[in-house]
């Protein structure tokens, strides 16, 4: 990655080059390329809209309105894998959405990791916001900081909110 933008800045003017992460690139290397050479895509620019809902569902056969693809999007924050796993297994209302999507998260997520990661969200869900010094209090970890930071980095169902402070998707708080 540190030679990257060396190499970039020798190729032809019309190589366009992509560079897929799940994280934000380093402010260091934002810096040696031109602002207006690099874009980027946000989870809000990733997320499903109610009319690429309604679209999805139309696919699989599952006609909805546009309120109910208002109110997946909300459910979801319009999260792709949670809105594909709805159109797949046949939402139906808000009650069948949240057993679907509790049931998605038990097996391909939480029955996968380690009892220490479960333990540690647990632990820090309890709050609606969660700071480094308050998850140190819970957890009696040292390194909260970075753990939270980790975990909001690999898209954990955690974001940051504010300059210290840490949330967990609702989603993901709802399950839990």
């Amino acid at each position: 990655l540190k030679s990257l933008p060396m190499v970039m800045n020798h190729l032809p003017l019309n190589y366009v080059g992509v560079l897929l992460s799940r994280s934000s690139l380093p402010p260091s290397f934002v810096d040696e390329f031109k602002r207006e050479q690099i874009a980027g895509l946000t989870l809000r620019d990733l997320a499903f809209t109610p009319r690429e809902v309604r679209k999805l569902f139309g696919f699989y056969g599952n006609f909805i309105t546009r309120e109910e693809a208002a109110e997946i999007c909300d459910a979801t924050n319009g999260w792709a894998i949670g809105v594909n796993v709805l159109a797949m297994e046949g939402w139906s209302s808000p009650e069948n959405g949240g057993d679907l999507l509790e049931s998605y998260i038990k097996q391909k997520l939480w029955d996968k990791w380690p009892e220490t990661q479960r333990d540690f969200r647990m632990r820090t869900a309890i709050p609606d916001t969660i700071e480094p010094e308050l998850c140190a209090r819970l957890t009696g970890r040292e390194d909260c900081a970075a753990a939270l930071e980790e975990l909001r980095m690999t898209n954990a169902f955690v974001s940051r909110v504010g300059q210290n402070d840490y949330r967990y998707h609702h989603m993901f708080r709802d399950f839990l």
